[in-house]
């Protein structure tokens, strides 16, 4: 049986992924939702492609992309960035847990991130003023 070696794995991104914050959390069917990254960029971004593929139970059922300038004001300095997103789910959207993953290419089409991250959907019910989630 072959041993691992010691040696250290350097990533090379240009784009680093520190968080992702989810509100509200679970995310309500009918009700917007909002998607925050917080990154870092190595060096500075003047263009590119965000891509964002919804998965359920293993399936892509939902896929989108934007120009990276539309989402967040270019040029990207070198540094710590934030890219939202916000959008209302349809009211139809089954409840359970998805998968978000979301690329982020240059010009030229080389990623300069890729990350993938669960996050649940339940059910939403107004009651008077008072929203109950499931």
């Amino acid at each position: 049986m072959q041993q691992a070696s010691s040696t250290a794995i350097t990533q090379r991104t240009v784009v680093k992924v520190n968080d992702v914050k989810i509100s509200p959390n679970p995310v309500i069917a009918g009700e917007p939702a909002s998607f925050i990254i917080y990154a870092s960029a190595a060096r500075e971004l003047s263009s590119g492609k965000v891509v964002i593929r919804v998965i359920y139970f293993g399936d892509q059922v939902h896929t989108e992309s934007h120009d990276i300038c539309d989402e967040i004001s270019c040029p990207i300095a070198t540094g710590d960035f934030q890219l939202s997103h916000n959008k209302p789910l349809p009211m139809s959207t089954p409840p359970g847990t998805y998968t978000l993953r979301i690329t982020i290419k240059d010009a030229d089409h080389h990623q300069l991130t890729c990350i993938s991250f669960n996050f649940k959907v339940g059910f939403g019910l107004m009651l008077g003023s008072v929203l109950f989630a499931d």
